[in-house]
């Protein structure tokens, strides 16, 4: 039980190790990055080859994209997947939202806690949360992409 994982949100909390973002999380963005930088529509088989994604995985999280209006689908012959609004207005905390994720760095501060009212790091983690918060409303896709080295 000492290294149970919790993914109740976008953060995989583990008792023996750091917090970080759910493999789905993860996935989701680098098919988006993947499809700023090509510009272009692209099926889910170019973007698995060139990222490493399992199908099944990608698949299931392009449903959600597609539902939150991030990427778009396009039919038929010439079929495949385009990001839904330009890179610049697509925010790493929309991509996170777009996963039913929540983004709270502890649980306690999402939730009614007993012990709030004598709990010395509760504005500890209240900070912290916004400043990542911020973090995520701030980086864009766009940002992601400037940064990106394809080698």
């Amino acid at each position: 039980m000492a290294n149970e994982t919790r993914q109740e949100s976008g953060f995989r909390q583990s008792a023996s190790g750091p917090i970080a973002l759910t493999a789905d999380v993860q996935r989701g963005l680098r098919a988006l990055i993947r499809m700023a930088i090509e510009d272009d529509y692209l099926t889910v088989r170019e973007i698995v080859n060139k990222e490493n994604i399992p199908p099944m995985n990608l698949e299931r999280i392009f449903v959600n994209f597609q539902e939150s209006g991030l990427i778009e689908a396009k039919e038929g012959t010439a079929e495949g997947y385009i990001l839904g609004d330009d890179p610049k207005k697509i925010t790493l905390k929309m991509i996170i939202e777009s996963m039913q994720e929540k983004m709270n760095l502890v649980r306690c501060i999402e939730e009614d806690c007993e012990k709030s009212n004598i709990c010395r790091s509760e504005p500890v983690w209240k900070s912290l949360d916004k400043i990542i918060k911020k973090k995520f409303q701030d980086v864009t896709l766009f940002d992601l992409v400037e940064n990106y080295d394809d080698n």
